[in-house]
């Protein structure tokens, strides 16, 4: 694809501005519709009716998983629950099928290894849970689907790159690419794309109408929070090949709380609801605390549920895995269920003190409305993240599709 290629889009009017569900959940919060009416400019990338055939039922909400808890060889400890609010987004299940249609072919995957991550979308629902324009949740869950096919990609044996670092940097690359090429615009000098991998094309579809949806200074964190999350990824594979140990949790976290990607995903409250976040309000520190504290609670979270999945990928080695949990056991020479437990508190006291900083900054006299309506938000990204990871426990789905497609 280079310069010429173009998508099917639809496009809203200017100052379009969704309405949003006031319903909230467990902690009856309400979430206002405060904030600037912006630009909005929505994607509708249409399916291949042909690349989904193999239909995958998104579970419904409040049903758990079969996989979730049962059949574990490692427990769940009983300290893993959020106090933060969730809700689930009830246009999801209206949504989510074409979505996951339109990434099938170019995952590259089998149905089967496909349909291992197919339901991430409900992190979707979750993330986003007051989203009513149709249009614009399309583009935020192809971009959390096709977030999990290059996660998967990078970390699963039968991905591109199985957590190899010689085979990272050449598909790391693309994505700088992309990131390049939506800096230099439709006038810009030309990048090519013909080599890029078919989910790296569709990721540059994805992103690329969301990032033609923002100012230019949410632009520009938008670039700078991708690039840190695609540096990280590559230091994730260095550290495993080269076996790093780490002296203490907080250096592997301050690794870790990037590559999972929680601070794009918060970014993507402002698209989500036409919000803006002024510059200095941004850099604030007791936001960037908020952010810091959000993401490493958020990244604890789904290292706990996580970990069955990723010792599984590193072939039944509790080594192998890029988790807080292994990074425990081998410090402290602890069980698995000490570590787990120890994450699930530390994680619950990260939490509580996010709690604190958002009443604070929604009370100061530097935060606008829109940061104040924002810093609610990320409350309930982090809350349904947890609920998510209750459901969808992919530790134990679809593992029998392990060779290359």
């Amino acid at each position: 694809m280079g310069r010429h290629n173009t998508y099917n889009l639809k496009t809203n009017q200017p100052g379009h501005r969704s309405n949003e569900s006031e319903r909230g959940h467990q902690t009856g919060s309400q979430i206002p519709a405060a904030g600037r009416s912006g630009h909005s400019i929505a994607l509708s990338l249409q399916p291949n009716p042909r690349a989904y055939r193999r239909a995958v039922q998104a579970v419904a909400p409040g049903v758990q998983s079969v996989y979730a808890g049962a059949g574990r060889k490692y427990p769940l400890p009983a300290e893993a629950v959020t106090v933060l609010p969730y809700h689930y987004n009830q246009i999801h299940a209206r949504i989510d099928a074409q979505s996951r249609q339109w990434l099938l072919e170019s995952s590259l995957f089998t149905p089967e290894q496909y349909n291992r991550l197919a339901n991430t979308g409900l992190y979707t629902a979750y993330f986003y849970p007051f989203i009513t324009d149709e249009d614009r949740y399309d583009v935020l869950n192809r971009q959390m689907i096709n977030f999990n096919i290059i996660d998967d990609h990078l970390e699963t044996p039968y991905g591109d790159i199985d957590r190899q670092a010689a085979k990272a940097s050449p598909i790391l690359d693309q994505l700088y690419q992309v990131y390049a090429k939506l800096l230099a615009g439709p006038q810009g000098e030309h990048v090519s794309a013909h080599h890029w991998k078919p989910y790296v094309l569709g990721s540059y579809a994805i992103q690329e109408h969301i990032f033609s949806a923002l100012n230019d200074v949410q632009r520009r964190r938008f670039i700078q929070l991708w690039t840190e999350w695609t540096d990280s990824m590559m230091t994730e594979c260095l550290d495993l090949n080269n076996k790093k140990e780490y002296g203490h949790l907080d250096e592997f976290y301050e690794v870790r709380r990037i590559s999972v990607a929680f601070m794009p995903i918060y970014l993507m409250c402002e698209y989500a609801h036409n919000l803006f976040v002024p510059e200095d309000e941004w850099r604030n520190p007791r936001l960037q605390r908020l952010f810091k504290v959000l993401s490493k609670a958020g990244v604890m979270c789904n290292d706990i549920y996580s970990f069955e999945k990723e010792v599984l990928d590193a072939g039944g080695r509790v080594d192998g895995a890029y988790n807080g949990v292994s990074v425990l056991v081998r410090m402290h020479g602890i069980p698995v269920v000490d570590a787990m437990r120890r994450l699930a508190r530390m994680c619950r006291e990260l939490e509580l003190e996010a709690q604190e900083l958002v009443r604070e900054i929604q009370s100061a006299d530097w935060a606008c409305a829109d940061t104040r309506d924002y810093v609610q938000r990320l409350l309930w990204i982090n809350g349904g993240n947890w609920k998510v990871c209750t459901i969808l426990d992919r530790s134990l789905s679809s593992v029998q599709g392990r060779g290359k497609p």
